[in-house]
Order: C-alpha cells, then structure tokens, then sequence
C-alpha cells in the first residue's frame, strides 16, 4: 500500500488487490493469507472453516495469519461454500473424503441425518434398496442377507435354499422331493423382486442360513442326482448313499465325487461297483471273495450225496417196500415241499426285484431270514459270485434266460431222436424229460425276478 512516499508491504492476514490502494484488508471469514504482500486470501482447504472475527481491541489480521487459523468441521460435516462455517449433509448423504461436498450413500447403506450422519451399512437382516436411503427395511418371511450392507434379501434362513429361479421351476421335471414340483414350496421375492426364490429344503436335506440350491446338505441314506436339483431320493439303504454337500460327496457322478458310499454307484447307489457284490443276507456290497461261497459249494455236494444215496436205496428190496407202503405219503411231502420252495422263491423274487427298482426291501428281522435262506432262490451268480467275473447284469440277465432254454431245447431234440429212431416209447415217458420240467419248474421264479429287474426305470432330473 501507499503510504506517504513509499509503499508498505500488507502484513500476513492482510492483503491489497489494487494498485496504488492506501489500506490492506483483512481476510475475509474462510480466508487466510500466511504470508505479506499478499494480494489475495487463500481459501479454507476442504473440511476446515474460519468463522467471521468482531473488530475488537486485538488485530483480528492475526485470526487469519496462518493456515493453521482454520478448524477442522465435524466428521459428518462439510466447510460451506465460503469455508466460514461446516453445515449438515442431508439425511442419504455423507460427507465426501475430501470434505468438499456430500455424496448420497450407495446401495445397502444409509444415514438418517439424526442418530446415523455417517452412511452405516445395513445390519444382517435388514436391506436398503436405493441409493440415498435414511433407513434400512427387514426382510421377512423366509428371508435374510449374506451378510451386512446388502441391497436386497438376497438369502433364506435356515431351513430354507436359494433357488436358480424367480418362483422355483415349475416344469414336470423340475422335481421337489420324491413327487412335487420345486415352485409349489417357495416364496418369491417380495421385497425388490430381483432375488430367486427361496424355498424350502426338501426331506433327507438340511439347509443352514445361507445355502443355495447347489450347496443344500444331504442327509446320509438320501441321493441327489446332481447339485443343480432338489429331487432328493431316499436310497434302499441307509448305507449305501453318504450324502454331503457341495464340498462333499453330493456332485454328479459325471462331473466330480460320487454320492455313493465305496463299492456303491448309481442309480440312487443301489448297485455294487465292480469289484463288489451284494451280501443277501446283510445287503451290503463286499469285495468280491471277502464273503466266501462254500456254503453254497456245501449245498449243493449235500445234495449231489443225497441223490446218490437216494440212487443206491432205490436198489434196494426194503427200501423198494417202504416206498411201495409210504408212497401216497412221500408224494404228499413232496409236493408240498415243492410248493413251499416255489412260494419262498416269489417271496426272495419280490424283494429283490421291488429293491433293484428302488424300493425298500422287507422290513427287520423278516429281511434277514429271507437273505438267509435266499440260497434256495438257485440265483447261482449270487450263490457262487458269478456277478464279480459275469460282466454285468446284461450278462447275467442273458444267460439266466437263454441257457435254460438252450438246455431245454436240447432235451426236447436228444428225445425226439431217441423215439424216431430208436422206439425208446412215449415222448413224455422219460426221465430226461420229467427232470427237465422239473428242473424248469423250480428255475422260472428266479428267471423271472431276473427278468423283471430289467423293466426297472428311474427319472432322473438333470436340472
């Protein structure tokens, strides 16, 4: 400034913006200038203010000498426009970093200007939708967040899966269980409407807070054919299937671990791997030789002897005069016993064939007697474990059927050359004839039961 003959520096909180001025002024409120022979006042750094100083007896240049002159604004407040004063963000808003303006809070925060002047995530439970919210809403029904500050109910209580759809699948093959659709158990979004539905875990299922359709736990003795449905099958034992979850065991055979428990494989774990095969009386699989079969060996040189023996009393005289006296008798016993080794072969038949299709076999302790005299059955791929080295049930299902038949036919053509060409009289009046029809007889129960295994069918859900 100008003062007499020469010009005076402005001191530090003054300043001059014109040449040839007489004065320096002082900084207005929000200004500072720290040093002289300013010829402006710098502004408050954003967040910091200088409130407007009454002309007193002090030098008020003094309140405006430095930068450290300005006050930091409270953490939920920005410097105004002329950093004299802080004022409030209005409720949905915060202070930005800088503390130059206010920014809106995002999704899933908020801020009601009150008690909250800080944008707070949302508590667990509780979603904000908008941007710029003041109060965050509760989810209800069967729904909750994954976790803090969420935008929606974008997960389900306990209980309860996240679905793959709006409504839950409601196609013919988007199963639920064992005979219901997905959809006819769920609960739509009606908070946004933009999450999946969240319906409820199927039986033989278990669904902690949080879990998805794919990563729905299965109970041990229940099957999932793959992680991308909720059919959930109970297996025919309880042994058979280990059930898990998506880290466990309860990915599809095709793309990762099995379901089934060793030496089980699908479908539903309710056939022995290679390698293994069924135990009738526990229905275990077991490795092919852990379980011996000279019980059947022993059976059957039981009845090689006693046919032997049967052959030499039929030699002689006193037994030819028993059989004479008692033979009304002894054909009685015989048909009888005929008849109940036919009825016990239904009953094994019927077990075998309803447990091979899924079914559950004979309830405890009827199950173990029935596996115990299952011998009688004359399935010799079980009896001598033919299963382990036949190739499968294909194999086994063709030579059950065809070998009987192809023995047959060649009984039927050795008699007719025997009678054509050699007079050995009736067709039927021959013991090679008469002990086919009866060897035939007792083999058709079990050529059935291995027959009707091959009608089972399964539906399966591939999502």
């Amino acid at each position: 400034v100008v003062d007499g003959g020469g010009c005076i520096a402005c001191a530090p909180g003054r300043y001059s913006d014109a040449a040839g001025s007489t004065t320096c002024a002082v900084c207005d409120a929000g200004r500072v200038a720290p040093s002289s022979r300013s010829t402006s006042c710098d502004k408050c750094a954003g967040g910091k203010y200088l409130a407007a100083v009454e002309e007193g007896p002090e030098d008020v240049a003094e309140r405006h000498d430095s930068i450290s002159d300005c006050t930091d604004c409270p953490t939920y407040q920005i410097s105004a426009e002329d950093g004299s004063d802080c004022r409030t963000c209005d409720p949905g808003q915060q202070a930005s970093v800088d503390k130059h303006s206010c920014q809106n809070c995002d999704a899933g925060r908020y801020a009601d200007g009150v008690q909250v002047r800080v944008c707070t995530a949302c508590p667990e439970g509780e979603y904000a939708s908008n941007m710029s919210s003041i109060f965050c809403t509760p989810c209800t029904g069967r729904r909750t967040t994954r976790s803090r500050g969420s935008a929606s109910c974008d997960a389900c209580l306990e209980g309860s899966y996240l679905a793959t759809t709006l409504h839950g699948r409601g196609r013919s093959m988007a199963r639920w269980g064992i005979d219901s659709r997905e959809r006819d158990h769920c609960e739509a979004d009606t908070h946004t409407g933009t999450e999946f539905a969240c319906c409820k875990a199927p039986p033989g299922t278990s669904a902690p807070e949080g879990t998805r359709l794919e990563t729905v736990v299965i109970d041990p003795g229940w099957y999932r054919h793959n992680v991308y449905t909720a059919q959930v099958l109970p297996c025919s034992y309880d042994f058979e299937c280990k059930g898990g979850g998506l880290n466990g065991t309860n990915i599809s055979a095709a793309a990762g671990p099995t379901p089934c428990r060793q030496g089980y494989r699908t479908p539903l774990c309710g056939l022995c791997e290679r390698g293994y095969i069924r135990n009738t009386v526990t229905k275990e699989c077991a490795v092919c030789g852990a379980s011996s079969a000279w019980p059947a060996i022993a059976l059957v040189v039981l009845l090689i002897l006693v046919g032997i023996l049967a052959l030499l009393l039929k030699r002689q005289q006193w037994f030819k005069d028993f059989y004479a006296q008692k033979k009304a008798k002894i054909l009685v016993l015989s048909n009888h016993g005929t008849m109940l080794t036919i009825t016990y072969q239904i009953i094994s038949g019927l077990s075998t064939v309803h447990s091979f299709r899924g079914g559950n076999d004979y309830p405890p302790p009827f199950d173990e007697m029935v596996g115990m005299l299952k011998v009688f059955a004359l399935d010799v791929f079980e009896m001598f474990q033919l299963n382990c080295v036949a190739g499968g049930f294909v194999t086994k299902l063709l030579v059950s059927t065809l070998l009987p038949l192809g023995v047959c036919a060649l009984v039927i053509l050795v008699r007719l050359v025997t009678v054509c060409f050699f007079a050995k009289g009736p067709f039927l009046e021959s013991a090679l004839i008469q002990y086919t029809l009866m060897a035939t007889y007792f083999l058709i129960p079990t050529t059935s039961t291995i027959v009707c295994s091959a009608f089972a069918v399964s539906e399966f859900d591939n999502g």
